[in-house]
């Protein structure tokens, strides 16, 4: 027989995950480009949790950017993207690697597969957050690393 569900040891996936859920400081990390065969482009970005707990946690958040079939989800993505950029204090992203180093407030939430993501809200769940130590080693900000620029080379299309 099983012991009942409020027994259950804390350290079981799904409580966890649930624990995660909340407002939180994180730091941009790195970003990927995601395409699909009918136009879409999404910017699947990823940020280390700097505190108050789970540091060094990483979550994600996609943005779409690009989709013909649907000029309101790019609306949507583009912002969000904005509410992002102005969270860290920028007038305008032209560049993901701009984020790099800068501390803002986001919102975590456990999508429909259990996962903790990033939830944007339209952009309603960004806010500026104090600049304290980052949790991640200087080099690694100080170093951008030679990589691809996703969207060639125009800016994000904003």
């Amino acid at each position: 027989r099983r012991p009942p569900r409020s027994t259950l040891s804390s350290s079981s996936a799904a409580s966890d995950v649930y624990k995660r859920q909340g407002k939180y400081v994180m730091q941009y990390l790195e970003e990927t480009e995601i395409r699909n065969d009918s136009g879409w482009i999404g910017c699947r970005m990823t940020f280390q949790i700097q505190g108050p707990k789970h540091q060094g946690r990483l979550v994600s958040g996609l943005f779409t950017v690009a989709n013909p079939n649907s000029p309101k989800s790019v609306e949507i993505g583009k912002t969000e993207l904005s509410a992002l950029a102005s969270s860290c204090g920028l007038t305008e992203l032209k560049n993901t690697e701009q984020l790099k180093g800068i501390r803002f407030n986001g919102v975590v939430k456990i999508n429909d597969n259990g996962y903790a993501e990033l939830d944007p809200a339209y952009g309603k769940n960004f806010s500026r957050a104090e600049q304290g130590e980052s949790i991640i080693p200087k080099e690694d900000i100080a170093e951008a690393k030679p990589h691809h620029e996703p969207f060639g080379d125009e800016d994000i299309p904003f």
